[in-house]
């Protein structure tokens, strides 16, 4: 509900790179085009030191790559629709798999469906991977050491009742979803607990931030987590 046409002709954005910690910051937008609402980066821990492969989505602009530390990018969105192009967030599993979250479009007289799309060369091209059923606002992907992923959706109104949101499950790489959580609620994201992948922590738009010690078979609010809109979970790493 954010999205105003505006926005996309004159916030600059992109990417900046900091070598002291965060004290100063460089930008690094060769390649980039003007106006680059950059909504999410991803490193790839394969790639060399000094040669990092980087990925990043640019809202209303597609997915770009760097190859050199992020120097200089290059677009690659060959197969994501050019009807909607609000790519969002991207999820790289261990074995290369990458994925992107296209969200839905909300500009009155535009609306637009989300949609998920995987890469398996790199970037190179996409393919549309088939949302659960009753979804148009996907919102985030994550996923666990297992490959697991957990896909958390906003709804939609349809005959008064929200439908499509909530949380869901695959275990075939998006072939199929199971729902694990509520379709009626708003999920902004699940985050897996590293030390227990078994763990989980979702956040919702409706003033409550959820666990589950059970891959999402069953959930309990976290008590004092009251903040309306709450967006993610970051677990401590210590």
């Amino acid at each position: 509900k954010m999205f105003q046409k505006e926005f996309f002709g004159h916030k600059q954005g992109g990417v900046c790179r900091s070598d002291d910690g965060c004290e100063t910051w460089t930008p690094t937008i060769a390649g980039l085009p003007n106006n680059a609402l950059t909504s999410h980066i991803v490193l790839d821990p394969t790639s060399p030191a000094g040669k990092r492969t980087l990925y990043i989505t640019i809202i209303n602009k597609g997915v770009y790559k760097s190859t050199d530390d992020g120097a200089t990018w290059v677009e690659k969105s060959n197969g994501i629709d050019s009807n909607n192009r609000f790519t969002w967030r991207l999820a790289l599993l261990p074995d290369g798999t990458l994925y992107c979250v296209v969200v839905a479009g909300h500009m009155e007289g535009d609306e637009k469906p989300g949609a998920l799309y995987k890469s398996t060369d790199g970037a190179e091209t996409w393919e549309k991977v088939a949302l659960p059923k009753d979804v148009m606002d996907p919102n985030d992907l994550t996923f666990d050491p297992d490959g697991r992923l957990y896909l958390s959706c906003w709804p939609h109104i349809v005959d008064g009742k929200n439908i499509g949101g909530g949380v869901y499950a695959s275990d075939d790489g998006g072939a199929t979803w199971t729902n694990i959580y509520d379709p009626g609620v708003h999920v902004y994201t699940v985050t897996v607990d590293p030390q227990a992948p078994s763990t989980l922590y979702m956040t919702t738009f409706h003033a409550a931030t959820m666990r589950s010690d059970d891959k999402g078979m069953t959930w309990k609010r976290l008590k004092g987590a009251n903040f309306q809109w709450n967006q993610r979970c970051v677990p401590d790493p210590h």
